[in-house]
């Protein structure tokens, strides 16, 4: 009996524990719907609906792999027993979600003519298979959201941010955004454009920035500059986002991704202090002569993550190939001597050394060839004013072309067998 009502007590506390304290970590996974938005799109001339989808994990305990049924149009929630009945997508999430993490994912729905025009409404069920054992199964149900498909206008304009900056002097902030149509044909509405100082996440349509700008339409190609400055702004860190048609009176671009611009860092702090080398900064601090914050700052140069290794800052080295040079047999001339330089110093008798001798046949050629055959008009020694010491350095020079080891070309002259 009184392990009953121990039993019975702790079942009440679990239960309490879920109902009045939802905040609480719970000892199973929880996945919940956050967000299920949809947009339409125009992509050749066709409409499309875009959906972004974000799931979380309310529980410190991670969630494995699960499955979600994303139907695209349908009067009736979405149920196990109705939902392949119900045109829609499924999606797989296969590395599940972390202890109070977030997924998020993309889709879209598209058909071969195009989605059709007039309202609809959308639906998202997560884990309809029960994948994820979890606290609580009765909120996996996301929607219905409503939004409208209009007719598809070809080859629409498409409204973007093209700039987005912003110039921090002591404590005053000046933004520069630029704002163009960067495709198709001229955007005649009147459109919103708005600032935001310092945001969490990115603002949503119909939301008012800290600064604005009305924008009397836009021809192909055409930009426009929107300056805004911020005042007395505080020592901090801010992320600062732009949206472009906040209204999105223009419902037909072709991407309406691009109408955000940021999140934008800026960085507040007069003076700034000087980063600490090497170490990560939450803070904004000093680094290289410029405001950052959320990184390191290694030797001057700041980087968002830690620092680069070595190897990594260092780069890359080729390697070169040595050209070849051929080696040059040392002989008993100079290096440098040429056929000239020998003669001209008849005291000198070269003399062949056994392993530059020319052989006959190579001595025969060099003859035949200065004196135009054996006979009529050869050259000697004793009818030629060809010198003995000329014709012992010419027949040294004959020998090293013949055995290779002669680098001069060119040589003439008189030769004669020793």
């Amino acid at each position: 009996m009184g392990s009953l009502l121990v039993r019975g007590l702790m079942d009440a506390a679990l239960a309490f524990s879920l109902v009045l304290a939802p905040g609480l970590a719970q000892a199973l996974p929880d996945l919940r719907v956050q967000l299920l938005f949809a947009t339409e799109e125009n992509e050749d001339c066709k409409s499309q609906v875009h959906y972004i989808i974000q799931i979380i994990n309310m529980s410190e305990e991670p969630a494995g792999a699960f499955d979600m049924r994303l139907v695209f149009d349908a009067a009736d929630a979405p149920t196990v027993e109705n939902m392949m009945s119900q045109e829609g997508l499924d999606i797989a999430v296969g590395d599940g979600i972390e202890a109070f993490g977030m997924h998020q994912e993309e889709a879209f729905w598209k058909t071969a003519t195009g989605v059709a025009g007039g309202m609809h409404k959308s639906w998202l069920l997560v884990d309809p298979l029960d994948e994820v054992e979890e606290g609580d199964e009765t909120n996996n149900l996301g929607g219905p959201t409503f939004f409208e498909v209009n007719p598809v206008v070809c080859n629409p304009g498409n409204l973007a941010a093209t700039q987005f900056d912003a110039k921090v002097e002591g404590h005053t902030v000046t933004y520069t955004a630029g704002i163009g149509n960067i495709a198709g044909s001229a955007v005649i509405q009147e459109f919103r454009v708005d600032l935001f100082h310092d945001r969490s996440k990115p603002p949503g349509y119909g939301e008012a920035g800290d600064d604005f700008m009305l924008v009397q339409g836009l021809d192909a190609g055409q930009t426009v500059t929107f300056v805004s400055t911020w005042e007395q702004v505080p020592d901090g860190v801010f992320h600062s986002y732009l949206t472009v048609d906040s209204l999105n009176v223009e419902q037909f671009e072709p991407s309406e991704a691009d109408n955000l611009g940021g999140p934008l860092q800026v960085v507040v702090c007069d003076p700034c202090s000087e980063c600490p080398d090497g170490v990560h900064s939450e803070a904004g601090c000093a680094c290289g002569g410029e405001a950052h914050a959320d990184g390191t700052c290694c030797s001057g140069v700041w980087f968002d993550g830690p620092c680069p290794s070595p190897e990594e800052a260092q780069p890359e080295l080729v390697e070169e190939t040595p050209d070849v040079v051929e080696a040059v047999p040392e002989t008993t001339a100079e290096p440098d001597a040429t056929v000239a330089d020998i003669a001209a110093d008849p005291s000198e008798e070269a003399t062949p050394t056994p392993d530059t001798q020319p052989s006959d046949a190579a001595h025969d050629a060099a003859v035949e060839s200065d004196t135009g055959g054996s006979s009529g008009g050869g050259c000697n020694a004793s009818a030629h004013p060809c010198g003995p010491a000329v014709t012992s350095a010419l027949l040294l020079a004959l020998a090293l072309l013949a055995s290779g080891r002669g680098k001069r070309e060119g040589v003439s002259g008189c030769a004669r067998r020793p």
